[in-house]
């Protein structure tokens, strides 16, 4: 399935019986989009970029994975993504003016697609096809162990196993949380700072 089969699959929905129905208009995707990466030599090519604000999706990015390209490859797209979308730019709105340089930063996405509210990055959809249902499902076993760092959340394990300090631990906690649940990427409580003390235990879901 190539991604016109892809568009056309979510336009039309499946065929199958008891398959869920098609969702938003071929109008509302693009294919081939390119994002620069920093410094500009790197580009993240998705194989198709939904926008149906209407319908509750500011942004969906799409990829279609056929079962050629390795596994590490694939998931090597996944990372590519994250350091676009940590990306920021500075925000023009007047309103900030009198604002820290810190402040007058937005994540570019955004920017580029108004109407985002849900927290964290937009989503990512990896369509895996041509190939059977047992060698599908381990090749998505095989892309989503590669991405473990990426969607588990073990970066401060890392640094607690390198020896950081407690107070260490609480910083990087406490700037995870001011920057992606209270500023929420810049889009509000602009200034706010998180301070984290003596913690014995936190549980935290977003």
């Amino acid at each position: 399935m190539a991604v016109n089969e892809t568009v056309l699959a979510f336009v039309l929905g499946g065929g199958a019986s008891g398959a869920a129905g098609g969702v938003g208009t071929v109008r509302s995707w693009s294919t081939e989009t390119q994002f620069l990466l920093p410094g500009r030599k790197r580009k993240v090519r998705p194989g198709g970029v939904w926008q149906a604000p209407e319908i509750g999706v500011p942004v969906l990015m799409v990829e279609v994975d056929r079962s050629i390209m390795a596994p590490a490859r694939v998931a090597a797209k996944f990372t590519a993504y994250r350091e676009l979308f940590r990306t920021k730019v500075r925000d023009n709105d007047p309103a900030l003016a009198d604002e820290e340089p810190a402040d007058r930063t937005v994540h570019w996405w955004r920017r580029a697609c108004p109407g985002h509210t849900r927290a964290g990055y937009p989503p990512i959809a990896l369509v895996v096809t041509d190939a059977g249902p047992t060698a599908l499902a381990r090749r998505q076993e095989a892309v989503a162990g590669l991405l473990v760092q990426a969607w588990r959340g073990q970066w401060c394990t890392v640094v607690r196993d390198a020896g950081a300090t407690q107070a260490r631990q609480e910083a990087i906690l406490a700037e995870a949380l001011r920057e992606e649940y209270f500023k929420d990427g810049g889009r509000r409580a602009r200034g706010l700072d998180v301070e984290l003390n003596d913690v014995a235990w936190m549980d935290v879901e977003l």
